[in-house]
């Protein structure tokens, strides 16, 4: 009888070693997939999740809008101010686009480049997010050491008009650059 016991005594510890086993590697899993997808400067998604979500509207045919976003001066705010206030930058302007977009996904997708996808294309709701957005980020920057200037660029991406994902992505990021030079020619 004793011997029945510790057997099954041995089972069970070895059942529960298992299981215990099994529950840190997808704990640890599912913490490294977090970790793939975030970014540490400012707590939210980073490009690599960026291209997973678009490449999720792609496969399923959904159109999308598509918000890109840049911090005008960022190497002169660094440069001048510090790093930690070029970080500081970073965090106001995506803390500013969470709240300014509060519907769709917002990105980090490099230095000083952001992304929002947003699933409403209506014309009328994205020009009243970009204006809560550009409200936000005056509020917030106003005491800064530096003027924090965003240029964006946004259009719709309709499944089917368009070639490949990349030439939209061009097309959006072109309107950004020109939204880019009129901040800049504005300042001279």
């Amino acid at each position: 009888y004793k011997s029945t016991a510790n057997a099954i005594s041995a089972d069970a510890v070895d059942t529960f070693t298992y299981i215990r086993s099994n529950m840190r590697r997808r704990d640890e899993t599912l913490l490294l997939e977090k970790l793939a997808y975030k970014d540490f400067l400012t707590g939210g998604f980073n490009r690599t999740a960026y291209e997973r979500d678009v490449q999720n509207y792609l496969d399923t045919q959904k159109s999308f809008r598509l918000i890109l976003l840049d911090l005008n001066e960022l190497k002169h705010i660094y440069d001048t101010y510090g790093h930690s206030q070029g970080d500081e930058a970073i965090r106001l302007v995506f803390n500013a686009m969470k709240t300014g977009f509060v519907q769709g996904k917002n990105y980090r997708i490099g230095g000083d480049e952001f992304a929002v996808l947003i699933e409403d294309v209506d014309a009328t709701r994205f020009k009243d997010c970009l204006d809560n957005f550009q409200s936000i980020l005056n509020e917030t920057t106003k005491d800064f050491l530096y003027p924090i200037l965003v240029a964006v660029g946004s259009d719709v991406y309709h499944y089917g008009d368009w070639d490949n994902y990349s030439r939209f992505y061009h097309h959006v990021d072109q309107k950004m650059y020109l939204h880019k030079k009129k901040i800049k020619n504005t300042k001279k």
